[in-house]
């Protein structure tokens, strides 16, 4: 499996990263992880044909992590012609929201014709699901005010396991979600400092032996946490940037 880092920030931007948006490759497959509102933009920028992407997973449905859904699909009709479906795998209301977004931002498209299928799958906490080469476990996190449940997420392939927790803050699904995995993705969004609705930095610290990955990447980092990444001298441990690839 290869991951490439398409964009390792928070909801704002912050220290100029793009939204949260991840690609992974298994068995000569592509699909996207998360799909903020720049995702296309980062794509376009490291210059990687949206048309090679065969699946997106969504986490949950916050913009900075479903949004760019919309810019993609209208890619796909008029910036780069697509003609292979698209599967859209996500929690509870994943179609709903999507096309409730997109009739706010484009009112009136979703009822042109487009030469491509668009698919939705919802995946349960629980549950494991065939995605792009890879055997998706979802459990269920805890992250508020998504209008659904938030997920965390676990890709096995060939022997090798990618697990992201998604946003959420601490709860008793992260140790095991993360047990043994090649590498963490990780909502890193604040150091020392309490985060209503996201993980810590001093939170990770103090489980990571008790996690027991082998290597953990530290993503939707806010400005605190940018400015003491140089803090964290754990080897197993990276801050995410974007347009980083890592192979497990």
């Amino acid at each position: 499996m290869r991951l490439t880092v398409i964009g390792s920030g928070d909801a704002f931007g912050t220290g100029g990263r793009f939204m949260p948006c991840f690609m992974l490759e298994a068995a000569g497959r592509r699909c996207l992880l998360e799909c903020g509102a720049t995702s296309t933009v980062a794509l376009n920028r490291m210059g990687i044909d949206a048309n090679t992407i065969e699946a997106v997973v969504i986490s949950h449905l916050h913009g900075d992590h479903f949004s760019g859904l919309i810019f993609f699909v209208l890619q796909g009709r008029f910036g780069q012609p697509r003609r292979t479906p698209l599967t859209i795998y996500g929690p509870a209301g994943i179609e709903a929201r999507y096309r409730a977004a997109f009739d706010v931002l484009y009112p009136g498209f979703l009822s042109t014709q487009i030469d491509f299928e668009v698919r939705f799958v919802e995946m349960v906490a629980g549950t494991t699901t065939a995605i792009g080469g890879c055997t998706v476990a979802t459990v269920e996190v805890d992250h508020p005010y998504t209008g659904s449940t938030a997920h965390g997420l676990r890709f096995s392939h060939a022997g090798k396991t990618l697990a992201f927790t998604g946003d959420t803050r601490w709860c008793d699904a992260i140790v095991p979600l993360g047990r043994g995995a090649d590498l963490y993705i990780m909502d890193c969004y604040a150091p020392e400092t309490t985060a209503a609705a996201h993980l810590t930095w001093a939170e990770i610290r103090a489980n990571l032996d008790r996690i027991g990955a082998r290597r953990y990447l530290m993503v939707h980092m806010n400005s605190g946490m940018l400015a003491h990444r140089g803090d964290i001298n754990d080897p197993r441990v990276t801050c995410a940037d974007d347009g980083m690839v890592v192979d497990l």
